[in-house]
């Protein structure tokens, strides 16, 4: 069989399963180059495997739970804590493929992606407009809040 572990356009020796020898020799081995299919969600890296997690706005921001698909073909729930910024990774330690000769597995690495509707309601926009508005005034009240406590601050004319 094909050991766990391999990776695409691996090569992998069959002693004795080539042509037979000549005058009666002993038959030579078999050469064969593994090609892996690319798969849906998985993708291999080296001895790790990599998959995107589409978060809605809410996960992102507060935090939840994701299920994440297993290479084993199960799922599992991964619990976030918000705010979880597109772009990030986090790395489920031997969670990954066998490594080739057994030596334990590789991980499996997530890489959190923001997932955003096709269309906006009339009212989603409202929204969306309003918590930007509410973000740009928590900004800056920090800003103010920030000045106010630096050196120097409130001091009129120097020393």
């Amino acid at each position: 069989g094909v050991p766990a572990g391999v990776r695409h356009l691996m090569e992998l020796r069959v002693p004795g399963a080539g042509h037979s020898g000549t005058r009666g020799g002993k038959s030579g081995h078999l050469f064969v180059t593994v090609k892996v299919q690319s798969h849906e969600v998985f993708r291999r890296v080296d001895d790790d495997v990599h998959m995107d997690i589409h978060l809605s706005l809410k996960q992102a921001l507060l935090g939840g739970e994701v299920q994440i698909p297993t290479l084993a073909g199960g799922s599992e729930t991964l619990r976030l804590q918000g705010p979880a910024q597109p772009g990030t990774t986090k790395v489920l330690r031997n969670h990954g493929p066998p490594r080739l000769g057994g030596e334990g597995r590789g991980h499996l690495v997530l890489h959190m992606l923001l997932k955003f509707p096709p269309k906006l309601s009339k009212r989603q926009v409202e929204l969306v407009e309003e918590f930007d508005a509410l973000c740009s005034e928590a900004a800056a009240a920090q800003t103010e809040g920030q000045q106010a406590g630096a050196p120097g601050a409130g001091r009129a004319g120097g020393a």
